[in-house]
């Protein structure tokens, strides 16, 4: 079946229905696609934003407690005997200045160290997700996946280079599957010396009884059959043998 109609510019086109039928759903396929991508690159985008409030959020507490502390400091050094001898009333206000001081400290400290235990802790399940979403997209992907394959991906990490601690933090499936692509690898180049062995230790293939090896040219079955015969036919089979 084909379909008809005008385009914007008064032009007539048509196309079988099928044709319009697979054009749109590429069209919704990309559609799709391009929405989840859009949706990725959202979240994206909001948790790198998220991630930096929290560090301008840090950054500021740090930069007030480190404040609170340079004033603690000069509490701590001045000379109070002296101050009250000369002004009691100024040391005393100052005393409760710096008692002010260590408590607005205490509280910014608390609040700086939960706002990175809860940083920490957030990271951290983030890692676990990720962790668990590679471990499903390689068990999808690689028939038979499990604790060996891990093993092995790791004894190749360690063997280029790579601490436990640096593989303990990688989660991204397409590195993951890159490493297990080079573990095999690995295991194949290691299976190459025992195979060469093996052909080298294998006996020779016996032969069939009566089963000649190469055989003999033309010149040395004229010269045996000379031998034999011992005549003039035979020594001219020989001579023309010789030439050829």
């Amino acid at each position: 079946m084909v379909v008809k109609w005008k385009a914007a510019d008064g032009s007539d086109i048509e196309a079988p229905i099928s044709e319009l039928k697979a054009g749109y759903l590429r069209h919704a396929d990309y559609t799709q696609k391009a929405q989840q991508l859009g949706e990725d690159r959202r979240q994206a985008a909001e948790q790198v934003s998220q991630q930096l409030q929290q560090i301008q959020t840090f950054a500021r507490e740090q930069a007030q407690l480190v404040g609170l502390q340079e004033q603690l400091s000069m509490f701590q050094r001045a000379d109070w005997n002296a101050l009250y001898q000369q002004d009691s009333a100024e040391a005393g206000r100052l005393q409760a200045q710096w008692r002010q001081t260590e408590a607005k400290a205490a509280e910014v400290a608390r609040s700086y160290q939960a706002k990175v235990a809860q940083f920490e802790a957030e990271r951290a399940q983030q890692f676990q997700q990720r962790s668990q979403e590679a471990m499903q997209a390689l068990q999808r992907d690689i028939p038979g996946f499990g604790q060996d394959q891990l093993k092995a991906m790791r004894e190749t990490g360690l063997a280029h280079g790579f601490t436990d601690a640096e593989l303990s933090q990688v989660a991204d499936a397409r590195t993951l599957k890159v490493l297990h692509e080079a573990a095999q690898w690995r295991a194949l180049q290691a299976q190459k010396p025992a195979a060469q062995k093996k052909v080298q230790a294998a006996p020779p293939k016996a032969s069939k009884p009566g089963a000649t090896g190469t055989p003999p040219s033309k010149s040395e079955a004229a010269w045996k059959q000379m031998q034999t015969r011992r005549d003039v036919d035979s020594l001219a089979a020989f001579l023309a043998a010789s030439e050829n």
